[in-house]
């Protein structure tokens, strides 16, 4: 949903490969797949703009509230107290010490 709203916002699979640092033929297969599965058309797209169709629009209006609504939640679970630590710890220490 995120790299359909960039291309809406920013007017092109190329501004938003830019935005979103990916390329533009990415974006383009994400859009892809997302009217695939919704079996419908989002946006047309011509050679130098793209624009939304009014199955498009409706999807971007609704992909907008998704994400304002789930920042919070997402936010929230990955600064918990269930959170596990992840990644590599590296210790300097001395060999007495380090026993």
């Amino acid at each position: 949903m995120q790299v359909f709203i960039s291309v809406v916002e920013n007017g092109s699979f190329a501004a938003a490969g830019k935005h979103l640092n990916m390329s533009p033929s990415s974006v383009s297969k994400l859009v892809s797949r997302i009217e695939d599965g919704l079996q419908t058309r989002l946006l047309l797209r011509s050679a130098r703009t793209t624009s939304l169709t009014a199955e498009g629009e409706i999807y971007y209006r609704s992909a907008c509230r998704i994400l304002v609504d789930i920042r919070p939640t997402e936010s929230k679970l990955s600064q918990g107290p269930n959170v596990t630590p992840r990644g590599q710890l590296r210790i300097s220490a001395s060999v007495p010490f380090a026993r």
